[in-house]
């Protein structure tokens, strides 16, 4: 009852709340039929419903014609799940009530199967506040972000506006989660702070922290000349995670809800000194990862989808309506139930995604998502395939400078239907690529070959439309591992090995169950085409035109990625570390002109100079036997000469059996700061002994790098915190990722509640 009641205390946001609300852009007039896959299905082992089921092709992209279409979709895909779940509740046999009333039991049916030092201002007066993006042209959305004259970061809650100094001059609080009387345009402004300090003993709250929830800033997005700041913000949700709620009604599990605030960074210089809060709209969905290409955003939310309520708990054959049904019976009975709760399951989406009155066209239709990368290879039918509808992804563009009448902000829309959660956003400054993680069972090889969806949409200043497909074997790392050059698409991706488990029967006659490799694990590095587009407004496959395969030695897989232009920089890794250079001049021909063996791993690769023949990496030294990372080092490679790239210098912060030190930069690109006139790389670093007495042993916090010409030597350390607090336990529900920006010499550093200058 408790978790019943939860699930239906909905945060009142009303921001224009809109789970889906694609542009207007009219109807496509040249539409290709769908392509289907239909078999003759056995009841008993296929399902009781035919299923015409679409198969992945590049006329998916433009969308459906009518909404009532993709309902129609929505209850194909329904029934393909309800054959699969009916079918399982087959095997496993007839339930029978023992006792009338009293507990069920399954009928037998055989055998189954450092110290602070400040750094001299008289050597640096260089100024670096940009955040460090992964491609020139394109802002990525952080919880740190400047103008030059302000600092606006994201603590919790809480925006914190400091001057070049790190001095507090202002914050925004956002609105709270009152589930009776929500305003979500109001805006809580807390006096200015004397302290730098963020943390008030009055605003320590409870570990209980489910019952005081809050909203979380979780990026910013800003446009320096407009002066708009765009606050990304989670919370406003579902009180119930979506790992609680399995019950009621609802399909989308909006669990942290994403809502927009914009606001006017210009009156902080004028009069009053103030941000203005000029508008907001709700996303429904979690935030993935937001992009801003001029005054331009698209940001990308994720709902994750669940039939739970629909198809799978009422199909159960544990459930009481199917108590001493034999198969033909309970498939009679389940089929009945089914046709259905289908109906309902594809009225409930249609009425969540509140699309009355708006078309689908911008929506890309659904798919079996079945092996693009393998075309022919992929089973269809039941057994071998899984749920389609696992999450619905969406991009919001709008324009950051525009004016937004009645404070509500207009974005348009774009999205698709994923089989799968999980995904990685890329974006350049002209599309932006969802890529999905899925699977098919491949009937060649009788195992599930891992696949990486690429759904390219196009941008168009305040507008995405879904305009490019295409597939690749293997998983990507992180966005790193995709790049879009020219009018191709670069991926380098990793391919798990595959097993099964081996009974045999050992010398005391006992059967003992080993695992056998199937195959290999494999990296490997494609190039798609991206053909241009016709005159008729089709849209466009990514086809694959070269392909470097087998990087790393046995059982590696790959750790960093880095493309600049036409080279490719890879490492993979299991007890050494192959730094690969790949030439991609000829996109036919992608090559590995080089490789260099040295031990331990780098995690982020980054150039340090305007020609490229230098990278640098963060990453971990290692034990070239048993692979184990024994440290936090910093690497300089020479790669002016492909053919020979060279280790320059390395330098390990500690080497320390009983110590672990890392940086965040390893992992989040964002921490890591490399000063180009002066030559200086900034990264978090994080030192912990686990056996020393000594607190001074420990750190928290910043070190600088000199880089040479062919050697890294540490100049100076910026502690966050003091060394014998660094194991005490903050129960505030706010934290300062570790970040850096730089004024005319001047260092300011965040991470956790502090900030230093």
């Amino acid at each position: 009852l408790v978790t019943a009641l939860l699930f239906f205390l909905l945060n009142a946001s009303t921001c224009n709340a809109r789970l889906f609300s694609p542009v207007e852009n009219g109807e496509n007039e040249h539409r290709r039929a769908q392509k289907s896959s239909t078999k003759k299905y056995s009841p008993l082992t296929d399902g009781p419903f035919k299923v015409k089921l679409n198969l992945l092709s590049p006329d998916d992209l433009d969308g459906y014609k009518t909404c009532k279409d993709m309902r129609k979709a929505i209850k194909e895909s329904a029934k393909h799940f309800a054959n699969q779940i009916i079918v399982a509740n087959v095997k496993k046999g007839k339930l029978v009530d023992t006792t009338k009333g009293g507990p069920i039991a399954i009928a037998d049916v055989g055998e189954g199967t450092f110290a602070v030092a400040k750094a001299s201002s008289t050597q640096v007066t260089e100024t670096d506040f940009a955040t460090n993006n992964q491609e020139v042209g394109v802002d990525e959305a952080d919880v740190v972000k400047s103008d030059g004259t302000f600092i606006y970061t994201a603590y919790g809650d809480v925006l914190v506006v400091l001057d070049t100094s790190g001095k507090e001059v202002y914050r925004v609080q956002m609105p709270a989660i009152n589930h009776t009387a929500y305003d979500p345009l109001k805006e809580n402004v807390i006096p200015r702070a004397s302290s730098t300090a963020l943390v008030a003993s009055d605003q320590v709250v409870s570990p209980y922290y489910a019952a005081r929830r809050r909203p979380k800033i979780v990026a910013l997005l800003l446009d320096i000349a407009s002066g708009r700041l765009v606050v990304i913000v989670t919370g406003y949700g579902s009180v119930v995670p979506y790992y609680y709620a399995n019950t009621g009604t609802k399909v989308f599990r909006n669990y942290g809800s994403t809502q927009l605030r914009v606001y006017d960074t210009k009156r902080l210089t004028g009069r009053g000194k103030k941000l203005k809060f000029l508008g907001c709209k709700d996303l429904t969905g979690d935030y993935k990862a937001a992009r801003s290409i001029g005054k331009y955003a698209h940001i990308v939310t994720s709902s994750t989808m669940s039939s739970y309520n629909y198809i799978t708990n009422p199909l159960k054959r544990i459930r009481q309506d199917f108590w001493n049904l034999d198969d033909k019976q309970y498939l009679a009975a389940a089929t009945k139930i089914a046709k259905k709760l289908i109906s309902q399951y594809a009225k409930q989406i249609m009425k969540e995604l509140q699309l009355k009155g708006k078309g689908c066209d911008d929506i890309m239709r659904i798919s079996a998502m079945q092996g693009l990368s393998s075309p022919g290879s992929a089973v269809l039918n039941g057994t071998y395939t899984r749920e389609l509808l696992k999450s619905f992804v969406e991009i919001s563009s709008f324009d950051m400078s525009g004016k937004f009448k009645k404070k509500m902000i207009k974005t348009s829309t774009a999205g698709m239907f994923l089989p799968t959660p999980s995904m990685q956003v890329y974006a350049s400054t002209s599309m932006l690529v969802v890529a999905g993680q899925g699977s098919y069972f491949h009937q060649d090889t009788s195992i599930y070959e891992q696949e990486t969806y690429l759904v390219g949409f196009g941008l168009n200043r305040a507008s995405s439309t879904p305009t490019a497909l295409g597939a690749v074997p293997g998983y990507l790392l992180n966005t790193f591992s995709l790049d879009h050059f020219g009018d191709h698409i670069r991926c380098a991706t990793s391919t798990r090995a595959q097993t099964k488990t081996v009974w045999s029967t050992n010398a005391d006659g006992k059967r003992v169950a080993t695992r056998e490799t199937i195959r290999e694990a494999n990296n490997q590095l494609f190039v798609l085409s991206l053909p241009a587009k016709t005159t008729n407004n089709k849209k466009i496959v990514m086809k694959q035109v070269g392909l470097v395969d087998g990087l790393g030695e046995k059982g590696e897989q790959i750790f960093s990625v880095r493309f600049l232009d036409k080279v490719a920089f890879v490492v993979t890794f299991q007890r050494t570390d192959p730094f690969y250079t790949i030439d991609l001049t000829d996109p036919a021909k992608p090559t590995v002109v080089g490789e260099l063996k040295i031990s331990g791993f780098s995690n982020y690769l980054h150039p340090i100079n305007d020609d490229q023949s230098q990278v640098l990496a963060v990453g971990q030294e290692a034990d070239p036997k048993t692979g184990r990372a024994t440290g936090l080092q910093i690497s300089l490679f020479d790669v002016s000469d492909l053919k020979s790239p060279k280790l320059l210098s390395k330098y390990l912060v500690e080497n320390d059996p009983n110590a672990r030190s890392y940086s965040n930069a390893q992992w989040d690109h964002k921490a890591f700061r490399y000063l180009k006139q002066s030559k200086i790389a900034i990264l978090p670093v994080s030192v912990y002994n686990y056996n020393s007495k000594n607190p001074d042993d420990n750190f928290d916090g910043f070190w600088t790098f000199n880089i040479g010409t062919d050697k890294i030597d540490h100049s100076y350390s910026f502690s966050q915190v003091n060394p014998k607090q660094i194991n005490n336990y903050c129960w505030y529900p706010a934290y300062l990722q570790p970040r850096t920006a730089v004024f005319n010499g001047n260092l300011v550093t965040m991470k956790s509640h502090s900030i230093v200058q």
